[in-house]
């Protein structure tokens, strides 16, 4: 992924839009991934108790992409999503609207979907964060096991990225294999700002099963031009592992 450049034309936030909400809070997080390589980004939750919108873009300065080459002769090219996105849900609307761009065309697209569902275990036990007191709860989402810590003083069941469905704002959240965490970092409140959906713009707009379809089909493209550029004479093989918060 190249160095982050703001996507104007697709984040527009219209004014006089009959969406509009006014957040009644801003949470400011740490989110941290950590896949082939790390990379640390700001995210902002602006909420309401019938609304998210959660920003993030990546910290400055961080690693570009690269390619590595072994002795064996085996190469590697790590490809960095640094680009900066956001997340709106909806509840009244039972609306998800998550922009998405493709890391082998650049191409931006809108996925809507119902907001998920996800099964919460409450489990024993407090822990506390800051000032805040919160509870411990555990749920499996889209292929990977998530340990948070909600606070019930904060009757708002929304969290970072698309966590959501507790009794309470999801302050910290981990992932069993510590490749995805959320950290709570500073909260606003009251924080009385416009919480709009975001603009269509100019953006192609599918469902989360025509988007997942996308990435395989760009995915075995990729594949395809590689090898057709090493040409027939070499013997070689291209394999794809993306990583993705989301692994179905």
């Amino acid at each position: 992924m190249k160095s982050f450049k703001p996507v104007v034309y697709c984040l527009l936030f219209c004014i006089t839009s009959v969406s509009a909400q006014e957040s009644a809070l801003k949470a400011e997080y740490e989110m941290v991934l950590r896949f082939s390589g790390t990379v640390v980004y700001s995210g902002t939750l602006l909420l309401n108790p019938g609304a998210s919108l959660f920003t993030f873009k990546p910290l400055p300065l961080q690693e570009a992409d690269r390619e590595e080459e072994e002795e064996s002769g085996r190469s590697e090219m790590h490809l960095l999503d640094t680009m900066a996105a956001y997340i709106h849900i909806n509840r009244s609307q039972n609306l998800l609207q998550d922009i998405k761009k493709s890391l082998y065309t650049k191409e931006i697209v809108m996925v809507k979907e119902p907001i998920p569902h996800q099964e919460w275990i409450l489990e024993e036990g407090f822990k506390i964060i800051g000032k805040l007191t919160c509870k411990k709860a555990v749920t499996s989402f889209r292929g990977r096991k998530y340990t948070v810590w909600y606070c019930p003083d904060l009757p708002y069941g929304f969290g970072p990225w698309k966590l959501n469905g507790l009794p309470g704002l999801i302050v910290e959240a981990t992932e069993e294999e510590g490749q995805v965490g959320f950290y709570l970092k500073q909260l606003t409140s009251p924080f009385r700002v416009t919480l709009l959906p975001p603009d269509q713009g100019n953006c192609k707009m599918m469902s989360y099963a025509e988007y997942r379809k996308k990435l395989q089909r760009e995915e075995a493209e990729f594949q395809q031009r590689i090898l057709s550029r090493l040409g027939r004479e070499m013997n070689a093989s291209i394999s794809v592992k993306r990583d993705d918060i989301e692994r179905e």
